[in-house]
């Protein structure tokens, strides 16, 4: 076991911070909400509405099982009756807003490239967020995306059904979960594109900015106290609300746990010091600081790719982002994997709406120009 020693703080500043960067890129008010399903495709417009999911269903926090999502059409599906391909984007931890917003982010610049369809997929949920992962305790995010709603595209909208026509994107949490989809599922996505991936570097989540440090171990401790004794209702609403929310996140996305409150958390107080357990730890690390892992058994799948970007800020306020993306790149190079590596000037979302219109929509137009 591993020692953590310091004094008992407040809920750890450092952790607030990587909290509220990750929360993606658009906040500017409620979401357009329909009713699920929603209405016929109305032509060159967005339509968003809430997608009940089966596979979120008998979450054992008793989560929401709506996902959020936006359908953005291009003026070709109007002028042409082609089916289209389609580009799958993720959004950021508590990014609830992205799917409403995501016309105003791409403006006219979807209809100046090839034509495409644009679906957003909102990851957040009442612990801020999904990490796009399938877990007992929030529910079967990775699977709702590849088997329901890739799927409900397909059956409700003109696309192009095959893999070399599907392209995933994702930025901060999105990015994780773009990444680690995408590769675990080259049979559904042919390209990939990934900003600013919620991704640990070679140090993995010890890193101080992460889960490393007295703290922040001491911090979350003291707030899973206030959670003793609780389920159902009153429990998810204490969590929702916890100054801890970002590890409880992500301990229910990467640790989850049968009984309440449904995750593992790795440490524990010992003689007033933090004791880890390293059990309980490699699950944690399995995360977001076990992509070189998930990298090199998904390396055929990754080589299969019509395409696979990555990009990041290099004034980044996550300094561990940034750590982690030159730790992917090393990892694809590592394993001979071709992939373009773009570092812009930067922070976590200053640039991500012209990052989006003038890097991201070429780079799937030009993956897309040869699929049918």
């Amino acid at each position: 076991m591993s020692t953590l020693r310091g004094t008992r703080p407040a809920w750890s500043a450092a952790m607030v911070v990587v909290a509220v960067a990750l929360a993606g890129c658009a906040d500017t008010g409620d979401p357009v909400v329909t009713s699920s399903p929603p209405p016929e495709a109305t032509p060159a417009q967005s339509t968003v509405f809430e997608f009940e999911s089966q596979e979120l269903s008998g979450n054992l926090l008793g989560a929401s099982t709506e996902i959020t999502v936006g359908i953005l059409l291009p003026d070709a599906y109007v002028t042409s009756d082609d089916p289209l391909p389609v580009l799958y984007f993720l959004p950021g931890y508590t990014a609830y807003d992205t799917a409403a917003d995501m016309p105003d982010v791409l403006g006219e610049a979807l209809n100046a490239t090839e034509p495409m369809i644009v679906v957003t997929i909102t990851g957040a949920n009442e612990l801020g967020g999904s990490w796009y992962t399938d877990s007992d305790a929030i529910g079967n995010w990775e699977q709702a995306v590849v088997t329901e709603i890739v799927p409900y595209v397909d059956a409700h909208y003109r696309t192009r059904a095959s893999a070399a026509s599907r392209g995933l994107a994702g930025h901060s949490m999105g990015g994780y979960g773009a990444l680690t989809i995408g590769m675990r599922h080259a049979d559904v996505f042919g390209s990939m594109f990934v900003m600013a991936p919620a991704v640990a570097g070679e140090e993995g989540i010890g890193a101080p900015a992460l889960f490393g440090s007295p703290s922040n171990a001491r911090a979350v401790l003291s707030a899973l106290e206030g959670l003793e004794g609780l389920d159902g209702e009153e429990l998810l609403s204490a969590m929702s609300t916890s100054p801890a929310g970002f590890p409880l996140s992500y301990g229910t996305a990467f640790a989850p746990s049968p009984e309440p409150p449904y995750f593992q958390y790795p440490y524990s107080l010992v003689d007033g010091e933090a004791v880890r357990d390293d059990d309980v730890w490699a699950l944690w690390e399995a995360g977001i600081g076990g992509i070189d892992v998930e990298i090199a058994q998904h390396r055929e799948a990754l080589l299969s790719l019509e395409a696979l970007g990555l990009d990041c800020g290099s004034n980044d306020e996550l300094r561990w982002i940034v750590d982690g993306c030159d730790f992917i790149d090393a990892e694809l190079t590592a394993q001979g994997v071709p992939h373009t590596y773009t570092v812009h000037d930067g922070t976590h979302t200053s640039l991500f709406d012209q990052r989006m219109t003038d890097v991201v929509l070429p780079f799937f137009a030009e993956a897309f120009a040869g699929s049918s």
